[in-house]
């Protein structure tokens, strides 16, 4: 049996039927993919990372947008922040601790207003000493504040930078009001080991508002201001 050769009008039809077929899969296959099959550049990166916020503000590496300045947030009042009560009885003298920091220099620099507020738990050593005059000398003292508003202090003064005026201790209540500090000390010893009793010092005021991390007081008497920053 003798086949004939196809004619060039069927190989023609052919050839355009399955075309049609072709581009009838493509476009089915269009429709069925977002975007027309193509990836989301505006979300995806192509180095995996995603532009916008999609998870409702997180950023790539953990942080939240309305967490970037945490290390600059004010608090107004303790309450804000949870902190762990030091303890008071540090074995010294009137439960006080050791010194936590060496002594400080006197800075001549003129002092700046005190603003008062609120003074937050802690263990605070003195990092600064400013005077108003040229005298030499230095400051070192160590005040721990409870979460019941008691404290405890130890405390050396050179007010001549001749040597030291020795080392006093006390502990008591703590309050404060306005841009005023006081310390109503219900024991104090002496470095020659004499005791003294209730006093009250009352000193001017102030603290950087920055409670939740790196908090610090300043307070001033006698023509100085000392600068106590929290452990």
């Amino acid at each position: 049996m003798t086949m004939s050769k196809p004619s060039l009008s069927m190989l023609t039809s052919f050839l355009s039927s399955a075309l049609l077929i072709v581009s009838a899969a493509c476009s089915d296959d269009e429709a069925a993919a977002p975007n027309g099959g193509k990836e989301d550049a505006g979300n995806e990166e192509g180095d995996g990372s995603t532009s916008g916020d999609r998870d409702g503000g997180d950023d790539l590496d953990g942080s939240s947008d309305k967490d970037a300045n945490s290390d600059a947030l004010v608090q107004s009042d303790a309450s804000a922040c949870v902190f762990a009560p030091p303890l008071l009885d540090g074995g010294g003298p009137c439960g006080t601790i050791p010194f936590g920091k060496p002594a400080v220099a006197f800075v001549k620099k003129d002092s700046p207003a005190y603003d008062g507020g609120v003074l937050a738990p802690g263990i605070y050593d003195v990092v600064a000493a400013d005077r108003s005059s040229a005298i030499p000398g230095s400051w070192r003292e160590t005040i721990v504040v409870d979460d019941t508003g008691h404290y405890t202090r130890v405390r050396e003064i050179d007010q001549t930078g001749k040597g030291g005026g020795g080392v006093r201790y006390w502990s008591g209540t703590v309050s404060t009001a306005s841009d005023k500090v006081t310390f109503a000390a219900s024991c104090q010893v002496y470095a020659d080991g004499g005791t003294g009793g209730a006093a009250n010092d009352s000193f001017d005021y102030g603290t950087d508002g920055k409670l939740c991390a790196g908090g610090s007081f300043d307070y001033g008497v006698l023509g100085i201001r000392v600068k106590l920053v929290r452990r």
